[in-house]
């Protein structure tokens, strides 16, 4: 059995659990923000709300967030590809990141990651032995440093 077989047989099986889950976790993150009408809606109201007027947008990028993981899961390679974030409060390290501001060269070494606001891609490759892994960045994840804020 293919991995296309097993993970999901159709887009719409694959969209049908992620996009309820965003739209809750946006609907959090709105409230958190001090987001509400009228101090008086509930939960299943503001839930529909951000449906309505945000759900084909939540939508597209559920299918984006398919399609990318079906290329990286599916198509012919011969290492993964890993998609990969920089935890905050981790030191700036220009080989593994990239300045959301684009001053890269000018950022201090002690600088610290506040966010990753763009995700990366990498490959990471094992030694023959099982030893030493090394990661190759095709795409940097651009972080939000401490002294930019």
């Amino acid at each position: 059995m293919t991995r296309s077989k097993s993970k999901y047989s159709t887009p719409e099986e694959a969209e049908k659990p992620y996009i309820p889950w965003m739209v809750r976790r946006a609907v959090l993150v709105l409230l958190l923000a001090g987001w509400n009408s009228d101090g008086t809606t509930t939960w299943d109201a503001c839930v529909d709300t951000i449906m309505e007027k945000y759900g084909r947008r939540i939508r597209d990028i559920v299918k984006l967030m398919t399609r990318l993981d079906k290329v990286i899961g599916e198509s012919v390679v011969s290492k993964d590809i890993i998609v990969c974030i920089v935890a905050s409060g981790r030191q700036y390290d220009l080989e593994s990141m990239e300045n959301a501001d684009g001053l890269g060269e000018k950022v201090q070494p002690s600088d610290r990651v506040m966010c990753t606001s763009d995700l990366g891609l990498k490959v990471t490759e094992v030694s023959h032995d099982g030893g030493l892994e090394k990661d190759t960045y095709l795409l940097k994840p651009k972080v939000v440093l401490r002294s930019s804020l």
